[in-house]
């Protein structure tokens, strides 16, 4: 983002105008003095001054919180849902000339309904589009047509939470925001549940002998009398043999923290837990003999009962 001296002032009369509407009013010399500040961190007559000079002076790095500081320097307290709208009415309407990479980012935005951007952390970028159709988000960085310099992109990611009102802001993505993420949210649990249930499919037998494997590691068959069946004990067992080929899966998607994982987990380790303290209390030489098939079979049932529903 690029000030010249006219939007330096066009843009700090807007702010003054919101100051004042908002009953936060200042005298004219410190409502500039606070506006330069706040987008190229220097006294209004030196932003004045250098932005003469050179044509454009770049914007340094806008927080919410960085606006609220600068007005309660002048005795004027705010939250960062204010900071954020006297920054949006500030700029929203001068976005193209100030920046055009963000007013492009805003266009895009607009072009899909129920479209928003979003910060997004495995971005290299820092950014995603996310719409209420898809779960999850588009990388910024996976737009081809759509690149940014160093310097640009580093101001992007410092300005992080400001990028993304404006941008929406601009885009009248509005009050649709909230509704548009928590439509994804339920897109992605969906979509994890799916491709946990499938990953489950084709592996019922393995994950019931490693199963079983792992609690004759933690229940000795020698001991089968004296063992002191705990729901947690199990769950423990249980929960490492998921997450253990969850881990060298990878697949997109799949998550050992889903819903459908949490459900199948909890109706194994119950159902075992179950069947190893009837074994445990009565001391049947059968079921002693041939424990690991008989712990493999107690996994297996709630395991393809809920698969097969």
């Amino acid at each position: 983002m690029e000030f010249s001296n006219d939007t330096l002032n066009s843009t700090y009369q807007r702010f003054s105008h919101a100051l004042e509407e908002r009953g936060l009013g200042l005298s004219k010399s410190a409502m500039r003095q606070v506006w330069a500040n706040i987008v190229l961190g220097r006294d209004y007559s030196a932003a004045s001054s250098m932005a003469k000079a050179h044509g454009k002076v770049r914007a340094v790095p806008i927080t919410a919180v960085s606006i609220c500081e600068k007005l309660l320097q002048r005795s004027r307290t705010i939250d960062i849902a204010t900071a954020e709208s006297l920054l949006i009415e500030s700029i929203k309407d001068e976005l193209p000339e100030l920046s055009p990479s963000l007013h492009e980012l805003s266009e895009l935005v607009q072009t899909k309904e129920q479209t928003c951007l979003v910060r997004a952390s495995e971005d290299p970028y820092g950014f995603g589009i996310m719409d209420s159709e898809f779960a999850g988000y588009l990388g910024l960085s996976n737009l081809h047509a759509f690149k940014l310099e160093e310097d640009e992109l580093a101001w992007y990611q410092a300005s992080a939470d400001i990028v993304t009102c404006l941008v929406n802001a601009a885009a009248g993505v509005g009050n649709d925001e909230l509704d548009i993420r928590t439509t994804n949210i339920r897109l992605q649990f969906k979509k994890s549940d799916e491709v946990f249930e499938d990953f489950c499919m084709k592996r019922v037998k393995s994950f019931c002998f490693s199963i079983a494997e792992g609690l004759l590691v933690k229940f000795p068959a020698d001991q089968i009398t004296k063992w002191e069946v705990d729901f947690d004990g199990v769950y423990d067992v249980v929960y490492g043999v998921f997450e253990d080929a969850v881990f060298k899966d990878r697949r997109a998607w799949l998550k050992i923290d889903c819903g459908f994982a949490d459900t199948i987990m909890d109706h194994v380790s119950a159902r075992v837990r179950h069947d190893m303290k009837w074994m445990s209390e009565s001391g049947d030489e059968e079921v002693s003999l041939d424990l690991f098939n008989s712990l493999a079979y107690s996994a297996k049932l709630p395991m393809e009962r809920l698969l097969m529903s």
